[in-house]
């Protein structure tokens, strides 16, 4: 009898056992595209992505190029002659500075080159470099008066000649801005925290009654442009920043972009000789001629139109109010004429490119993509052998085109990446 239970038992278990199927042969799993798409929705870390041999290159000869005092001068301190820090003048009073001794606007070009590259003053493998960087503009800020735009009693360069007066202001808010709660300790963030509330009390307080930051140099429009991405990404991180300030300039920015896009009439002929003492008038190369009084870029369409671009498209809503600007400006920036601004490439096109490339990234699809790669490679094959760039007029340094030649390489980081 338990014989029989037990066979029934096998035969009940074989009946109640699933059949096996037969599956067909799956495809061997696709790698998974890396797009550099940079939508606004994208969600996707940069940190995987390797850097250029370009931008590698310009970030090794930033580095090498760095004074012992922390800052960079405009050309780079390679020579092998370097200077000890420069006590400051007493009372802040001004002094005319050499070439060969830093100054805070080149400083602050190489600095945010190195952040833009994932860097911080405490991380990072150039966190050595960028922590004397802030350093040397720490002691700048710090020795400032309260008053005025000024923050540093170094004067004479050349980027404060050709982009305002106060350039320095508006580029050591932006590199404060990032260093801000990246420091190595508590008392360096609370330092580094203290000075960049003073310079930002100095940019909304020395707003012109136009809304704009241009005071003085060659092609002013530029420090509007820092200006107010200084106090907008200040905003952005916390900071409390006056909103009538950002919107006074967004008006300003309207108006300029509308008169950039009205062509002009054609100048009449005038002889190539001019009055004794009085300057040639240099235009751009091509697009409609401007008036420098009107946009406050030495009458070059295209550094108007790269400053109207970032401001308009920080956030979904501004693109929403402002799109027929924007949309004009789109067509601009595709126009080689205009492209190429003053008609050779000087620091003033590497600074509007850069702009426009922050831009390209924000807004993102298929048309950023081609701009950006298309940039790109009118970047690198502009590059020294060395690593480094030159300007070919106004802004030459190798400090700060370099700088701005490898931010605007890494515009798209600065937004993050869609899979």
């Amino acid at each position: 009898m338990a014989r029989l239970i037990a066979a029934a038992s096998f035969l009940l278990l074989l009946l109640l056992a699933p059949t096996p199927s037969v599956r067909a042969e799956e495809p061997a799993p696709q790698p998974r595209r890396k797009s550099t798409s940079v939508a606004p929705s994208a969600k996707s870390s940069w940190a995987d992505v390797p850097l250029s041999k370009a931008v590698h290159k310009g970030l090794k000869w930033l580095v090498l190029a760095q004074c012992k005092d922390g800052g960079w001068n405009v050309n780079g301190n390679l020579s092998g002659r370097t200077r000890a820090p420069r006590p400051r003048s007493r009372g802040g009073a001004s002094t005319r500075i050499a070439p060969s001794e830093s100054d805070v606007g080149s400083t602050a070009f190489a600095a945010l080159a190195l952040m833009d590259a994932g860097n911080t003053p405490s991380t990072g493998v150039f966190q050595g470099p960028l922590h004397r960087a802030v350093g040397f503009v720490l002691r700048e800020v710090e020795g400032a008066k309260e008053s005025g735009l000024q923050i540093t009693d170094r004067t004479g360069t050349q980027i404060q000649s050709k982009i305002g007066r106060y350039a320095d202001t508006f580029l050591a808010a932006r590199m404060l801005v990032r260093a801000d709660g990246q420091m190595r300790d508590a008392k360096e963030n609370g330092r580094v925290r203290k000075a960049l509330k003073k310079v930002l009390a100095k940019i909304e307080a020395g707003q012109q009654e136009d809304g704009s930051w241009n005071v003085a140099g060659w092609a002013p429009i530029h420090s509007t442009a820092y200006g107010s991405l200084a106090l907008w990404e200040a905003k952005q991180r916390g900071h409390e920043v006056n909103d009538e300030v950002l919107e006074k300039v967004e008006r300003f920015t309207i108006r300029q972009v509308k008169a950039s896009m009205r062509p002009l009439p054609k100048p009449k002929a005038r002889s190539a000789r001019t009055r004794r003492g009085k300057k040639p008038v240099i235009t751009p190369s091509g697009g409609p001629v401007m008036t420098p009084a009107a946009i406050g870029s030495a009458g070059v369409v295209l550094y108007s139109i790269s400053q109207g671009y970032e401001q308009l498209t920080r956030t979904p809503q501004m693109r929403k109010r402002n799109i027929r600007q924007v949309r004009a400006i789109e067509e601009r920036v595709n126009n080689e004429a205009i492209l190429k601004g003053l008609g050779s490439m000087g620091g003033e096109e590497f600074i509007s490119y850069a702009n426009i490339n922050l831009a390209m990234a924000r807004i993102g699809g298929d048309s950023a993509e081609a701009w950006n790669a298309g940039m790109k490679e009118r970047l690198a094959n502009l590059q020294n052998a060395d690593g480094s760039w030159s300007g070919h007029h106004c802004i030459t340094g190798r400090t700060p085109v370099t700088g701005l030649a490898v931010s605007t390489m890494l515009a798209e980081r600065s937004v993050p990446r869609r899979d």
